[in-house]
């Protein structure tokens, strides 16, 4: 029986566009956090690094101010949660050549080093994503044009070497802010269980948007115990709905709570009832 598995989207910048990361109905800011689930080393799938015989303008896609890594990138992309947890295939962003394409990160927008994991619980995602959006936009018009037209960075838009070249760029961007990644094992039980309270005021957020009767809900131990994720099982409303409907529940339900956990509390709503 095929099931379609749903994480809960909460603190994780990363996003993306494609593969594992953020579907294009959700977009960069909408991946979730999976710790203690990437490889400590490279996966034996990873291709061995080495220099790529295609010239840098077609590597870089005519994208200027950014310096590749060469070094340890097998490592630098595990830690960064770049290989599937199960089957260990890579799915970042690679060079002509198919070698792991990573750049230094581009820093000056903001240094979040010293956030505790209580002011990084509490910090408003909106704050990251729109310094991620600046840091891109000052890196190509291309860039600029289509946060402008969309209000969201899907690299996976452009397509080719470019495509590559604005997912590295993305995580260049993310990692110059020095921000920690905070991952569920560092969570409280006062942190788990406020996700919690929220994934539930979503839903309901969800029913009343989308006109759906959600169904039976997983509890919280389930929930908790698997990585606030759970599985749809087929046919559940919610993995009908069109396109559209789903937009608009990227703005009406948000996945995590606007401004940060710091400005919800459980028993709040999601969204305006």
């Amino acid at each position: 029986m095929t099931r379609t598995r749903r994480p809960l989207v909460l603190l994780l910048i990363l996003a993306a566009c494609t593969a594992t990361y953020p579907s294009p109905a959700t977009g960069p800011s909408s991946n979730p956090e999976a710790p203690g689930t990437a490889p400590t080393t490279a996966p034996s799938t990873v291709p061995p690094t080495a220099p790529p015989s295609t010239p840098p303008e077609d590597t870089f896609a005519g994208v200027s101010g950014l310096t590749r890594v060469t070094a340890a990138v097998e490592q630098l992309a595990a830690a960064y949660g770049l290989f599937d947890p199960i089957t260990g295939e890579y799915f970042g962003p690679v060079d002509p050549d198919g070698q792991i394409l990573w750049f230094e990160p581009i820093t000056g927008y903001a240094d979040f080093s010293d956030y505790t994991i209580e002011d990084r619980w509490n910090l408003d995602i909106a704050v990251v994503n729109d310094l991620i959006f600046q840091c891109l936009s000052d890196l190509d018009p291309r860039f600029a044009d289509l946060i402008a037209t969309t209000g969201d960075f899907n690299w996976s838009a452009f397509g080719g070497q470019l495509e590559q070249v604005a997912f590295a760029a993305y995580i260049a961007c993310d990692l110059g802010l020095r921000l920690p990644r905070l991952t569920q094992a560092e969570w409280t039980d006062a942190m788990w269980e406020e996700a919690y309270a929220y994934h539930q005021a979503w839903i309901d957020c969800v029913e009343r948007e989308a006109d759906i009767d959600w169904g039976p809900r997983i509890d919280y131990d389930t929930w908790r115990s698997q990585g606030a994720s759970y599985d749809f099982p087929p046919g559940h409303p919610y993995t009908t709905l069109d396109t559209a409907t789903l937009q608009h529940l990227n703005t009406a339900c948000p996945d995590s709570p606007p401004g940060g956990y710091g400005a919800w509390d459980p028993g709040d709503p999601v969204g305006t009832p």
